[in-house]
């Protein structure tokens, strides 16, 4: 796995060493241990020239190229490291003259934990391993609200007590037993510079043309951002996995073989028992709570893309130059109203599960985080824009970025839509042409026409391409009214085949004893669902995640 871990301070090497892999890179030296591995194309380190040491876990890339172990050196060589215009998702470590300091992206899509101990700072970027050294994290049910009732949390603080979490252009410096945190929310500069959309073309085609030592793969899917990428570079190879009447894995191979692509379709099984459960406790020890339990099976092939010597391009992140976020607050004219009348526009429902009293916390520590995040919002930009900005500092490394966490384990992966250069340029092109994905249709027909003669998938639901976004919505709910939509098997046949251990969890102590949670309800939609009652399902994947969630920050191995 890609990771960091470190003690800054006196000597905890020994209780960092039995936690942690077997390192590529490291220093251990008087006052510090850090140590850092996985996935060698996701990780660096070496000495400085000037003394000192570094590590880096994640990409990073300028002038068009991924960076070098030796452009890395040079970089943090400086007093002043330059990595504010670096694209990429990265954290930094760096030792020298007995001071310790982490840096992460300007976007904050890779984080890292830090946690004061008698002596120093602990710094890791798995917060499992952070548990097994405490002995134990309890969770913030406060800043976790928002993570729970709405698509995403909206700030960037850390959901576990007693542990700082690095943010957007985050610095901690740590000199003995003292900390220090900054962090530099990512902004943007409004204007009409690029009425065309000629500049933000640019800096996409350029962050998918990333050289590199290996080649790049397209993850295909049908959706409207991948065709987009696929029109406007051709990759060394796309892929898809999934079951092969899946909307996304048809259209897919479709593509594939009519526009004379290598195309690698990778059919998706459901693992035994014990393998679920390893690449969940794996998945979530990277992502935390951000997906029920059965989406590990949708990232099951990337160390197989991997073996094949190929990097992994995503299109990950579109959405925000289509202008597909919050808009439920646009069309309700809700944005700039109180957090009670925002909130349930922002809402998603996962599952009841904990008992009204925390209810009640979570949903007030929700309120406050809307809140803070609005007053911090320039008052100069207009709606819309305000909320492609609040996307980006709050999906992006809330969503997107944990699960980059992840990925960084299994392949060299990136998201072109999720680099600060592509992000500059997005709010200089003109509203009118973001929305409703304007401006991608126009490059589609532009650069690759063909692309516009297949149908799209967005979910499970298949709509003809020529649709805009609200006949496509339309579209898709009166399609799912009417219950003519693929339904995926594969969640049913995750938690069928956890069956025995989720009935055996419920059941323990350890659950049963566990105060947050309303207990019954639990126990009767487990019941329920495996009665017969397919409308649980949702509800027993996500409390699964959660539970998983909570057993790693128990600190047990």
């Amino acid at each position: 796995m890609s990771w960091l871990i470190g003690f800054a301070g006196h000597a905890r090497g020994a209780d960092l060493a039995r936690v942690h892999d077997v390192p590529l890179y490291g220093v251990a030296e008087s006052g510090i241990y850090a140590q850092s591995g996985g996935l060698g194309l996701t990780c660096a380190g070496g000495a400085l020239p000037h003394g000192g040491s570094f590590l880096v876990t994640g990409l990073a890339a300028a002038n068009g190229a991924i960076l070098t172990r030796d452009e890395w050196t040079e970089r943090l060589n400086a007093p002043e490291p330059r990595l504010q215009d670096l694209d990429g998702h990265f954290v930094v470590f760096r030792w020298r003259a007995g001071r310790a300091e982490l840096f992460t992206d300007p976007l904050g899509v890779r984080t890292v934990h830090l946690m004061a101990w008698p002596g120093g700072t602990f710094f890791c970027t798995r917060l499992d391993w952070l548990a097994q050294i405490a002995g134990g994290l309890d969770i913030d049910f406060a800043t976790f609200g928002a993570h729970w009732l709405l698509a995403n949390q909206l700030t960037t603080s850390s959901q576990i007590k007693g542990v700082v979490r690095l943010g957007p252009g985050g610095r901690a410096v740590m000199v003995g037993e003292r900390l220090q945190v900054r962090e530099n929310p990512w902004n943007c500069d409004i204007g009409a510079a690029d009425p065309d959309g000629h500049a933000f073309t640019h800096a996409l085609t350029t962050a998918l043309r990333r050289r590199g030592p290996l080649q790049w793969s397209l993850g295909l899917s049908g959706g409207l951002d991948s065709r987009l990428l696929l029109a406007l570079h051709k990759p060394a190879a796309a892929h898809v996995w999934g079951p092969p009447d899946h909307p996304d894995v048809w259209i897919s191979r479709r593509i594939g073989t009519r526009e004379g692509l290598r195309h690698d379709y990778f059919m998706t099984r459901v693992p035994d028992m014990d393998e679920c459960l390893a690449r969940l406790r794996t998945r979530v020890a990277f992502t935390q709570v951000i997906a029920p339990a059965s989406s590990v099976l949708s990232l099951v092939h990337y160390d197989r893309l991997h073996a094949m010597g190929l990097g992994v391009v995503d299109g990950g992140f579109g959405e925000v130059a289509r202008r597909q976020f919050m808009n439920r607050l646009l069309a309700r004219r809700s944005f700039q109203r109180p957090p009670a009348i925002i909130m349930p526009h922002l809402s998603v429902n996962r599952t009841n599960m904990f008992k009204p009293e925390l209810a009640t916390i979570m949903r007030t520590g929700t309120l406050e985080q809307i809140e803070a995040q609005w007053k911090a919002l320039p008052h100069e930009i207009d709606p819309e824009n305000a909320i492609d900005l609040l996307g980006i500092r709050s999906r992006l490394p809330n969503f997107f970025g944990l699960e980059q966490n992840y990925l960084d384990s299994e392949a060299a992966c990136y998201m072109p839509f999720a680099q600060p250069s592509v992000l500059r340029t997005l709010f200089q092109v003109p509203l009118r042409l973001r929305r409703n994905g304007k401006l991608f249709r126009q490059l589609i027909k532009q650069h690759r026409k063909s692309l516009a003669l297949y149908p799209l998938v967005k979910g499970t639901v298949t709509y003809p391409y020529r649709l805009g976004t609200y006949s496509a919505q339309t579209l898709s709910s009166l399609k799912k009214r009417f219950r003519r939509v693929y339904e995926d098997p594969r969640p049913h046949r995750f938690l069928h085949t956890l069956k025995p251990y989720i009935l055996d969890l419920i059941g323990s102590a350890d659950v049963q004893n566990y105060t947050p949670y309303a207990r019954e309800s639990v126990r009767r939609s487990a019941e329920a669902y495996y009665e017969g009652d397919g409308r649980q399902a949702s509800r027993l994947d996500w409390w699964l995640t959660f539970e998983v969630w909570r057993q790693l920050l128990r600190g047990k191995p």
